[in-house]
């Protein structure tokens, strides 16, 4: 048990049992409840929405940089990436990087029956596949090692299949722009696929992304070696735009050039970073009104305390400890609406996915429906729940100030004259 000096227990004390004593107004009361039930509401909201916010970027971050590389290395070459078993072992190296795999890639343009959709190609090596991504882990059927060289098998998403009307073991056209030796003329390269399997992610690539054995499209693009670049997957994938730079930059050889993710997506998860931010601000409003109440609370309680804060005073409590009473209690008010706020917000955020799920039932009505999801995600974080936990708690001790000043600068000669 904290041992406080004589001096700091007796506006706990006293503001510990303001609390707990029954007012002559009951309204007082009844502003008190509503200020706990008010930021209890606000907390719990804001956990909620944190959480799930957080679940569908964490969702959307396994769904598309699960596919799309953390970053990739190739040469200044135009031609391809000669040495890049060499360059693989150096990368591999580095602690950060969990695996590597050899690429090729291009835009192109998939046609069936008369429809037509443009892609974009990567050539993958299928036994390196599974170091750097999850498609492998997310085919409708067979296996990724059924893409053999020599082939011109594709595997694409199960959208986009369906999008072209196209079933595994169908042929369907490919056409790939080639530019002149010259570059000033751009002629379409035509050549016969077959879809030999889908894949299915929940996420816009199963639209636009298909997959050729890396020896094929190297020989479609007509490049000199067989692998265009390195695929590279970072335990930390918000380290790649960091460090592949500073990597890439002390590999010994050829000269090399490094993207990562953030040169794609990085917009799109920065917006979801900003919507974030401004939705918990927004939300930051429920837990304000709710201070608010702790202010009327204590205003009108300094009101109906007068006559008790005039004797304190006459017995030799200081000014300041008049002040610490109130703003005692009215933080006793603040840490039990926060803190049952967080306990309420965990258990929803916990269960959201079953309580939509219900509403769904209740209503007959899909909240996610026409999107890549079927469940509402939630990912609980330490991190956002001390900060929602410190920033309702301050919020509520900054609104506790103004009422126990005032009381603090009540006379006592002045209250008691008329009593």
């Amino acid at each position: 048990m904290i041992n406080l000096p004589r001096a700091a227990k007796l506006p706990v004390m006293i503001g510990v049992r303001y609390v707990g004593a029954k007012q002559r107004n009951s309204f007082i009361s009844f502003i008190s409840l509503v200020s706990v039930l008010g930021l209890l509401l606000g907390v719990a909201v804001l956990v909620i929405v944190v959480s799930v916010m957080n679940g569908f970027d964490k969702e959307l971050r396994h769904r598309i940089l699960g596919v799309v590389p953390h970053g990739v290395v190739m040469s200044t070459d135009q031609s391809g990436l000669e040495n890049w078993l060499q360059v693989s072992e150096q990368l591999q190296s580095h602690s950060e990087i969990l695996g590597v795999a050899p690429f090729a890639r291009a835009r192109g343009m998939l046609t069936s029956g008369g429809a037509v959709n443009i892609i974009d190609l990567y050539g993958i090596s299928p036994e390196h596949e599974s170091n750097v991504s999850i498609i492998p882990e997310h085919l409708t059927r067979g296996n990724i090692a059924d893409l053999h060289p020599g082939s011109n098998g594709i595997i694409m998403g199960h959208a986009l299949a369906n999008s072209l009307g196209v079933f595994i073991g169908q042929q369907l056209t490919l056409v790939i722009p080639e530019s002149s030796s010259n570059g000033m003329n751009i002629k379409p390269r035509i050549v016969q696929v077959r879809l030999i399997d889908t894949f299915e992610v929940g996420a816009e690539l199963d639209y636009k992304l298909a997959l050729m054995h890396v020896n094929d499209l190297s020989r479609l693009l007509n490049l000199e070696h067989p692998v265009q670049g390195v695929r590279v997957k970072f335990a930390d994938l918000l380290d790649a735009p960091d460090k592949l730079p500073e990597i890439t930059f002390g590999l010994s050889g050829s000269s090399y050039r490094s993207e990562t993710w953030a040169d794609q997506y990085g917009d799109l998860f920065k917006a979801v970073a900003m919507e974030k931010a401004m939705m918990f601000l927004l939300l930051l409003l429920i837990v304000a009104i709710a201070a608010f109440n702790i202010i009327s609370g204590l205003v009108m309680l300094v009101d109906e305390k007068r006559s008790d804060i005039a004797i304190l005073r006459t017995l030799g409590i200081s000014p300041g400890s008049v002040m610490a009473i109130f703003v005692v209690q009215g933080s006793i008010v603040g840490i039990a609406g926060t803190f049952l706020g967080l306990g309420l917000g965990i258990f929803l955020a916990v269960n959201i996915s079953d309580i939509v799920s219900f509403f769904e039932e209740l209503f007959n009505e899909q909240v996610l429906a026409g999107t890549y999801f079927n469940a509402v995600p939630s990912d609980i974080r330490l991190p956002d729940l001390l900060v929602i936990g410190l920033v309702s708690l301050t919020i509520c001790f900054l609104a506790t100030l103004y009422p126990a000043w005032r009381a603090s600068k009540l006379q006592p000669a002045d209250v008691l004259r008329y009593e």
